[in-house]
């Protein structure tokens, strides 16, 4: 049974299904749904005392895929993902804390470079992890409001 995660910086945190299961629903997954893969993710590593944090991210990231969550788009449509939970983040008037979380997906490595590029040129967006699946880019990003930066 699992007990521990092992962060990407080496650090060690209990296992928790809960968060496997608020992370999908976080991007778009249905309660149950989650909860059903969540269980089925634990049980990948029932025979295990430690995971790490990246077999974790990308059980996640493959049931995503699966179930038609995280589609490919062009890095236009993105940024218009982007601006749009901006303009989200802005109206709701959240605190310094305010914060979301978007997976997309890009079919291309050039793509993901014209996305980045892009992303660049603002200081309330980062690129926080990127994760190669098949012939496919995961690209996962923060947004802060636009009155917040990163730098």
């Amino acid at each position: 049974m699992v007990e521990e995660v092992i962060k990407k910086d080496g650090s060690k945190e209990p296992f928790l299904r809960e968060k496997i299961t608020l992370s999908l629903t976080t991007v778009g997954e249905k309660p149950e749904r989650a909860r059903k893969a969540a269980k089925e993710i634990e049980k990948m590593f029932s025979d295990r005392k430690t995971v790490e944090s990246h077999e974790i991210r990308n059980q996640l990231i493959k049931h995503l895929n699966q179930q038609g969550i995280i589609k490919p788009d062009e890095p236009s449509n993105h940024m218009e993902k982007i601006k749009e939970t901006e303009k989200y983040l802005n109206n709701k008037g959240l605190g310094f804390e305010a914060s979301e979380t978007l997976l997309l997906k890009l079919d291309d490595f050039e793509k993901f470079n014209e996305l980045s590029r892009k992303i660049g040129q603002k200081g309330n967006v980062k690129i926080i992890e990127v994760d190669q699946l098949n012939s496919e880019t995961i690209v996962e990003v923060k947004i802060l409001p636009s009155t917040i930066s990163f730098h």
